[in-house]
């Protein structure tokens, strides 16, 4: 088994450990952990320390190459619960409307 890279332990320390995206608690192993883009590069996103997170290997899966807020966006059209996880994950509050949070964004 492959040691973890410098950068894989930096990330991991500053993300305490938890996947950035769902919130668990993950090992530090090579197998278990991913450092992702939170903005992807072909997005204009840099290749910073303050723009890798650590997540899960379902989570960095499912998210593909979309930017956090996009993956956020697909959440809650797909599964409402999924995207409440994901938000208390990015300690954002509770939505406690019954309309997309991005109706009020559109309006403008």
């Amino acid at each position: 088994m492959s040691e973890p890279s410098a950068l894989l332990v930096a990330v991991y320390e500053r993300d305490n450990g938890r996947c950035r995206l769902c919130d668990r608690e993950l090992k530090l192993k090579v197998k278990d952990c991913r450092v992702s883009h939170a903005v992807p590069m072909e997005q204009g996103g840099p290749d910073e320390l303050f723009n890798l997170q650590l997540t899960c290997e379902p989570c960095e899966k499912q998210r593909g190459h979309m930017s956090n807020l996009e993956y956020e966006k697909h959440l809650y059209a797909k599964n409402r619960k999924a995207w409440e996880a994901y938000r208390r994950a990015q300690g954002r509050p509770r939505v406690t409307t019954t309309a997309s949070p991005w109706d009020t964004i559109r309006r403008r």
